[in-house]
């Protein structure tokens, strides 16, 4: 946006080089060059062409702006003049300087004048040294705001005299107007008790950016900084145009050019202050040094002058292992730290009390390595897992549920970020397994690899992102990958790169009939863009075997021909009591934009119970030798009637073998007899298991 400001009326004093004099009855010079009209005047009548005056006047209102930050892109500088005559004529130039009296340009351009009024501009993008505009921050003159700048001009008069009737700037920046509340910054008594309840609101957050990510460990010097960081955890935040680097063993520090730094935290007692972990919180930025002591903020968009320092946590056992900015169950920013055994929170400004919030877990040294507030939802890290906090309620959401990530692939979550509407962490495999980028939509259940690393004990312990590009550091190496946020479905993107190879992995399927035998018959494929340069390889695994048996390809859309399963001889099929597949897609060399496209994949099976037999046969419950038919009769329903399964020996010789049978059916001809009841039956049994 553009500001129009005219010179103030207490800021400073005007400098006046002598000559100029006030014409149409104002009280004063920065009056007369106030006025928004051309009746009143300064005017010099010096008429030596050697001669050059000058006159300066503080012209930034300080009410206008009331300490907020804006980052200005240039500034106009704009004057009414005129001169007396058409004689040698006079010239003005118009420039800008700071309260130590360093003017740019250090050439002047001076302009014509005329006999007419005419307005004369000149713009700015740079102040003094060459650094851009940006109110409150000026790295050589260490607090300095836009009430130093200084705006005039310099007139070479010629042979006549010269009327300057208006001076004022045009400032174009971008300016942010804070509105702040009477809520005490951070958690309440109140607040306490209700610990970490939050409510899904989809609003920002004053003053922070939740994208901005913490940098990792590096494993060697980081050279334009004055301090040693091997072993240090390095923050990155962005306070209006500052870079500001936090340093465990060595102190805080900032830059605007990425070349000359200098303290960034400090106090009267310690400068400069140690720090992992930076955030900005309620326009401030604070500095959290990682163990159970030293806690620094800044004053309110003021990370140069004079810090307040805590100097510890009253009975906090355990070091802290990060911060962030969340909400609380009042939907106000209240800011959190992270421990390997939960999450904490604390009331910096007022009392400086904290404690722990219902987020808690067992003590871990891979947990709580980062928490982020993102779509009205709190995400933290916990081990290889992640909790979303939502309502109140903390639910697991990691790659860790269900059957994990593959075991060479397996590790810590080190860092997240939200870019778009995904979830993005880097998880770091340490010495044994890769380390990896995953994705998650919000409203999603499934994880998405972007990246993996060549080889194992290649870390990954932070990500950022910016502007389309996704950056990380692996071991000592920053690299980077394109990751847009333009959309979420990346086939809406013409330009997105994929790489040439990669693989879904899909987890086991058994159906509903776990245990049961199965056999696959056919895999389906419904693809888009598929030909002889993009397609996919298909792969299974059958009961947990090792390796991967490759079954074909799909090479055509959108239906390909269906895949059989089988040796290649008679047998069509594969048994099988649980299946995992494999799909590998592989795009053209030559072309990065090109890519085939799974829609879904569709498997044919058949369930196969193992076989069991059913027997039918006759029994006659006759009288005999001393037998009676009736006690027959009562054998063969008490079998019908029992719940239990009963042997059956198909030989009719007990020491053969037996079959667990259930009788199903006893259907029967009976007649009374002298003996009582007897007659002939035709009984059915059935195995039931072997």
């Amino acid at each position: 946006m553009d500001l129009t400001v005219r010179p103030a009326s207490y800021v400073g004093s005007d400098i006046n080089s002598g000559g100029w004099t006030r014409s149409g009855g104002a009280a004063s010079d920065w009056e007369t060059l106030r006025s928004a009209s051309d009746s009143t005047y300064l005017y010099d009548g010096t008429v030596s062409g050697s001669v050059a005056t000058s006159f300066y006047t503080d012209c930034i209102d300080q009410d206008i702006y009331n300490g907020s930050p804006s980052t200005i892109s240039k500034i106009t500088v704009y004057a009414r003049a005129k001169m007396d005559s058409n004689a040698t004529p006079a010239t003005i130039a118009l420039t800008e300087r700071d309260a130590t009296g360093t003017r740019q340009p250090s050439s002047l351009n001076h302009q014509n004048l005329t006999t007419s009024w005419a307005t004369y501009q000149q713009q700015f993008t740079t102040h003094h040294g060459g650094y851009g505009y940006d109110f409150g921050f000026y790295p050589d003159n260490s607090g300095f705001d836009g009430s130093e700048l200084q705006a005039g001009f310099v007139v070479q008069h010629g042979t006549v005299g010269v009327f300057v009737s208006q001076l004022w700037i045009v400032i174009t920046h971008e300016y942010i107007n804070y509105s702040l509340t009477s809520t005490p910054i951070g958690l309440v008594a109140p607040d306490i008790a209700r610990d970490h309840k939050m409510g899904r609101v989809l609003e920002g957050v004053i003053g922070l950016n939740p994208t901005t990510s913490r940098n990792a460990t590096y494993g060697r010097v980081f050279s334009p900084i004055p301090m040693a960081m091997t072993g240090t955890v390095i923050a990155e935040r962005n306070l209006g145009t500052w870079l500001v680097v936090a340093s465990a063993d060595s102190g805080s520090y900032k830059t605007r050019d990425g070349s000359s730094w200098s303290s960034a935290a400090k106090s009267a007692s310690l400068d400069p202050l140690p720090a992992s972990y930076l955030e900005q919180f309620d326009n401030r930025l604070v500095v959290l040094k990682g163990e159970n002591s030293g806690f620094a903020y800044s004053a309110v968009n003021d990370p140069i002058t004079n810090w307040t320092h805590k100097p510890n946590f009253p009975n906090q056992p355990i070091s802290f292992t990060g911060m962030f900015v969340g909400r609380d169950a009042s939907d106000t920013p209240a800011l959190y730290f992270l421990a390997e055994d939960g999450v904490y929170y604390l009331d910096v400004f007022e009392q400086f009390k904290f404690g722990k919030t219902e987020l808690s877990w067992e003590k871990n040294s891979n947990s709580g390595k980062k928490g982020i507030y993102f779509k009205g939802a709190t995400y933290v890290a916990v081990d290889r897992g992640i909790y979303e906090l939502q309502g109140g309620i903390a639910l697991p959401i990691g790659p860790d549920q269900d059957d994990g990530v593959p075991v060479d692939m397996s590790g810590y979550v080190s860092d997240l970020i939200g870019v778009g509407f995904w979830l993005v962490i880097s998880i770091n495999g340490g010495a044994g397994s890769k380390s990896t980028i995953m994705k998650r939509h919000i409203a999603g259940k499934h994880w998405h690899t972007v990246y993996k690393t060549a080889a194992a004990n290649s870390q990954i312990n932070t990500i950022a992102w910016d502007n389309g590009v996704l950056y990380f550091g692996e071991d000592t190496n920053v690299k980077s990958m394109p990751l847009s946020a333009d959309s979420d479905n990346v086939k809406l993107l013409p330009t997105y790169q994929s790489q040439a190879t990669g693989a879904l992995i899909y987890p086991r399927f058994h159906s509903e009939f776990e245990g049961t035998s199965k056999v696959a018959q056919k895999l389906r494929m419904v693809t888009e863009d598929c030909d002889a340069n993009n397609y996919f390889t298909a792969f299974y695994k059958i009961n947990g075997a090792a390796s991967w048996t490759s079954l074909g390809t799909f090479a055509t859309s959108p239906r390909p021909t269906a895949l059989p399963f089988g040796d290649g001889s008679d047998n069509v099929g594969t048994e099988f009591e649980d299946i995992q597949f494999k799909i590998e897609p592989t795009r053209n060399s030559s072309v990065t934009t090109q890519r085939p496209v799974l829609v879904s994949l569709t498997l044919d099976y058949r369930v196969v119970p193992d076989v069991l037999y059913k027997w039918r046969f006759k029994a006659e419950a006759r009288s005999s030798r001393g037998k009676a038919g009736q006690e027959t009769i009562d054998n063969l329903t008490t079998t019908l009637a029992s719940k239990p399964l009963v042997k059956f020996y198909p030989t009719g010789d007990v020491a053969g073998t037996s079959y667990l049978v259930e009788m199903t059916a006893l259907p029967h001809a009976k007649k009374g007899t002298e003996f009582g009841e007897e007659g002939e039956y035709d009984v059915e049994v059935s195995q039931v298991t072997d």
